[in-house]
């Protein structure tokens, strides 16, 4: 369960039991844990291994560093006790270290452990730069523009901004439809002037014969779909907090659609290519 933190943005943050925190607490540090990030080092996508970790209480006073030979025991609760032997059940900081076994680049994550949640308050580097590989595999298939908005909406997720994430999100969208129409305006027949005038859905219409012909992106756009519909009830309806949850959904569609893209353009370049030798 905490785990699943490793890779979400700032503040993210999940809910901890009633009974049984402190063990899960706990095994969140000790754990031989591992995680898939951008290493800058290696300049590209590596597993990452657990470092010594600490967890640290209000007072910023450390209590233990914890190494993968100390043997220590997820049932013992010392940590929790403070130097006059009260029980520590809340406010205390957990410090999490990864690094790349190629070329030592290090990652740190901070989480903050309340009375019923844990949440991520820190990270070094950013959520952008560790997980950029999400997006630079597409930044030749789109234009300059459109890129730096997917960056913008990948770097207001990583500081807990959904909304104004989704809102970036939802300009790709657009942007891809109108990509598609300056591709196939001729075919479409409608002039700039004319495309422009009309509602996302119409345009939607208009291009849709000529988008990827991928499953992914043939839901995106179908008649029905109410991507569109639900990305902007995200911008202008949800809260931060309701927008986190669907946010990655978001993404994951639009990634979906210019992989479409991606694919598409390296198979006509592929193309291309061969007549050219022959």
């Amino acid at each position: 369960m905490i785990t699943s933190l490793f890779s979400k943005g700032l503040y993210s943050k999940v809910s901890l039991p009633e009974d049984g925190w402190k063990k899960m607490v706990i095994n969140a540090v000790v754990e031989r844990s591992a995680a898939d990030f951008y290493c800058s080092g290696c300049e590209k996508e590596k597993t990452f291994t657990q470092m010594p970790y600490k967890i640290v209480f209000k007072k910023d006073e450390e209590r233990f560093v914890v190494n993968r030979a100390s043997g220590f025991s997820v049932y013992n609760e010392d940590i929790f006790r403070t130097e006059n032997n009260s029980t520590i059940s809340i406010g205390f900081y957990l410090i999490k270290g990864f690094f790349c076994p190629t070329c030592k680049y290090e990652i740190t994550q901070y989480y903050y452990v309340a009375k019923d949640l844990i949440q991520k308050v820190g990270e070094n580097p950013s959520y952008y730069d560790i997980h950029k590989n999400d997006i630079t595999p597409y930044k030749d298939y789109i234009n300059k523009e459109d890129f730096e908005t997917l960056k913008k909406a990948e770097m207001l997720a990583g500081q807990g901004y959904y909304i104004g994430a989704a809102t970036y999100l939802r300009r790709i969208f657009e942007s891809i439809i109108s990509m598609v129409f300056d591709s196939n305006q001729v075919a479409i027949k409608l002039s700039p002037e004319e495309f422009k005038k009309l509602k996302t859905h119409q345009k939607i219409d208009k291009v849709r014969t000529y988008l990827p012909k991928s499953k992914a992106s043939h839901e995106m756009f179908k008649k029905d779909s109410k991507f569109y519909t639900a990305v902007s009830d995200g911008v202008h309806n949800l809260t931060e907090e309701e927008c986190q949850k669907v946010y990655p959904v978001f993404k994951a569609a639009i990634i979906m659609i210019l992989t479409d893209i991606k694919t598409e353009k390296e198979i006509f370049a592929t193309i291309q290519s061969y007549g050219k030798k022959g």
